[in-house]
């Protein structure tokens, strides 16, 4: 890739940590102000991960035992199985007879959209284990699981100044469950897992920018699904998009 120079180079800022899934499909942080290549499929290419500021409101994300979190007759183990952190740090909670919610009340702003996600997949193998999860006031969603660690969200629309988010008995069966990560954002779509512990963390904008060398003509964003995006009339400074990032390719005038 030409220039060799530096010329071309992007510049990326970012105040805080954030999480990317590593070669090896594992969740891990990264330090502020590097650039985060994330893979989606384990030893293949990564894309550079460029997003907005957003703050999960959920505190203790992965310690679903804290008194923080209401629990009315669910069975929580914290540090039960391998996490998608590839450590031992994910919760097997047990949902039986009657009804048994583990949740927590967060402040809200009405009419606001919430993206609530959660990581989550069977306790035992082959058991299509179910979770449902959401919010007391809106929605919930029910799933039937997998043997993979999936990431599973829904959105809602807060009715009030307060929302109870978490978890309840599936509708359909008794049920046994792995959790890991809670997050609640104020957007209409889920971001990368941001997690907390004694109290709500904002994870800052990713900040991608260069000067592109003198005679460029044209630049191409390709995104991670092959879209792109084309600019022919050059800014002094070029911003990266959000989203998914494979390449950026600056063509100059030889």
């Amino acid at each position: 890739v030409l220039p060799e120079n530096g010329n071309g180079d992007f510049t990326v800022v970012r105040n805080t940590t954030a999480t990317r899934v590593n070669s090896s499909g594992f969740i891990e942080n990264v330090a502020a102000n590097v650039p985060r290549l994330n893979y989606d499929t384990v030893g293949g290419n990564p894309s550079i991960l460029i997003e907005p500021q957003r703050t999960n409101l959920i505190s203790f994300s992965n310690v679903f035992t804290d008194g923080s979190y209401q629990n009315s007759g669910m069975l929580v183990q914290n540090n039960f199985a391998i996490s998608p952190e590839g450590q031992q740090n994910a919760t097997k909670i047990s949902s039986s007879a009657s009804t048994q919610n583990l949740f927590k009340n967060i402040g809200t702003i009405n009419g606001s959209p919430y993206a609530i996600s959660v990581f989550a997949k069977n306790s035992i193998n082959g058991a299509n284990e179910k979770i449902r999860f959401g919010s007391f006031n809106v929605a919930f969603t029910e799933v039937t699981l997998t043997d993979t660690w999936t990431r599973y969200s829904i959105t809602i629309t807060a009715n009030g100044t307060s929302q109870f988010f978490g978890f309840t008995k599936p509708i359909s069966s008794n049920n046994t469950s792995l959790i890991y990560g809670f997050n609640v954002e104020q957007a209409s779509n889920v971001s990368s897992y941001i997690p907390t512990v004694a109290s709500a963390v904002t994870r800052n904008a990713d900040l991608a920018t260069v000067n592109p060398p003198a005679g460029t003509v044209k630049i191409t964003t390709t995104f991670e699904d092959n879209t792109t995006q084309v600019l022919t009339t050059i800014p002094v400074t070029y911003t990266m998009p959000n989203g998914r990032i494979k390449s950026v390719e600056m063509q100059n005038i030889l």
